[in-house]
Parts: structure tokens; C-alpha cells; sequence
């Protein structure tokens, strides 16, 4: 068996399938669907890690290696929204700030 033909048939498997599927997200997103997505995912994970708090406040059975995983997983995806956010202020500034 030959490496060479192996990896050119998963190549090409890849970029029929990926390419197929890329087409038809792509047709499908939109920049607000992203944002709002981006945003219910925000607000859940912070509902979430919300929720295993309180229950460990409680005293329920919860692990608090899940807690601390779940309250680290809100913080870096907020950290990330607001740094895109940001660069996205910066970015209508500058071209604000163009002359025409």
C-alpha cells in the first residue's frame, strides 16, 4: 500500500465533503446569526456555570472539578466576546476616522 495514494484519496474525500458543506453554511450564515449564536452560547455557559454555584452553595452533590471547569469555560468564552467585540468597535472607529 502506498502512502502517497492513501493520502490522496483522503484529501479528496475531505475536500468533497468539506466543500459540499462549507457551500451550504455559508449560504445560511449571516453576521447577526453568528452574533446571536455566539450570544446564546455566551449566555449559557454562564447560566450554566450560574447554576452549578448555586448548587454547590447548597450543598448538593456537585464535583467541584466540574464547577471550577464550568465558571473557567464562561470566562474565557465572555474574555472572547468582548475582545471581538472590541475589535470590532476599533475597526467602525477607524472607519470613521477616514477621510473621504
Amino acid at each position: 500500500m502506498n502512502i502517497e495514494s492513501l493520502s490522496s484519496v483522503a484529501s479528496e474525500a475531505l475536500t468533497t465533503n468539506v466543500g459540499s458543506k462549507m457551500q451550504e453554511d455559508v449560504s445560511d450564515v449571516s453576521f447577526s446569526n453568528m452574533i446571536t449564536e455566539y450570544y446564546n452560547d455566551v449566555n449559557s455557559k454562564i447560566t450554566e456555570a450560574d447554576n452549578n454555584l448555586r448548587d454547590y452553595a447548597v450543598g448538593d452533590n456537585t464535583n467541584i472539578h466540574e464547577l471550577l471547569i464550568s465558571i473557567q469555560k464562561a470566562k474565557s468564552t465572555f474574555e472572547l466576546g468582548l475582545q471581538v467585540r472590541n475589535r470590532l468597535l476599533e475597526g467602525y472607529q477607524e472607519v470613521m476616522r477616514m477621510q473621504m
